[in-house]
């Protein structure tokens, strides 16, 4: 799988296609981090700076590297370990303000919330290195569920993953344009049709006791 490098403006800048491990842990409602075990190239020590992004075709995460080390050992050589999170966790820098109120849909309430604490001018909007805002929300998908309640002074990325359970949605932040939005969505459940098996190829190798 290979993984793009995106600048600090969410411009891609590489490619990573060689590497000896990567984790790429995609979460529902959670905050998801994925970590690349690479050869420690001056190329790759460029590329792979902290506060880029990572990304892959075939999923709609992005990461922000957070952590660059470097592992030197007899045997493997010099290797770079980069850690990255999910870029959800932008959400868990922001509060509500004050008091909020939610009278009617639960959907309206949360994307007021990001809209007031991170996306509408001031100090508080989420900018890109050159300046320009980072984070939008994107269409509305108009779900039914309502509640009534108030907030004050409450982490806005704990408030969405405590509505999400609530509620059985999951969140993410996806690229589009070069830019990050914010969406709400509802997965599937899949548990009863999913069969691992060797035959189907889903199954690297197995272990029995």
């Amino acid at each position: 799988m290979d993984v793009y490098v995106l600048n600090k403006n969410l411009v891609p800048i590489g490619l990573i296609d060689t590497y000896k491990s990567l984790i790429w842990a995609k979460r529902y409602r959670e905050i998801g981090d994925c970590e690349l075990y690479l050869p420690a190239t001056g190329d790759n020590i460029a590329l792979l700076a902290e506060g880029n992004y990572l990304a892959r075709l075939d999923d709609d995460m992005i990461c922000r590297i957070k952590k660059v080390e470097l592992d030197t050992s007899p045997e493997n050589g010099d290797y770079l370990i980069i850690t990255g999170y999910d870029t959800k966790d932008m959400l868990d820098q922001r509060i509500i303000w004050g008091t909020a109120n939610c009278k009617g849909s639960v959907e309206d309430f949360i994307r007021t919330q990001i809209r007031i604490a991170a996306i509408d001018t001031g100090k508080r909007q989420f900018k890109k290195a050159d300046g320009t805002q980072l984070l939008y929300l994107a269409a509305k998908r108009n779900f039914a569920e309502k509640a009534e309640e108030q907030v004050s002074y409450k982490n806005i990325g704990e408030k969405v993953r405590e509505l999400c359970k609530k509620y059985g949605w999951g969140y993410r932040l996806y690229l589009n344009s070069f830019v990050l939005n914010f969406d709400l969505y509802k997965g599937t459940d899949r548990s009863g049709t999913v069969i691992f098996s060797p035959d189907y190829e889903n199954l690297a190798e197995t272990k029995y006791i």
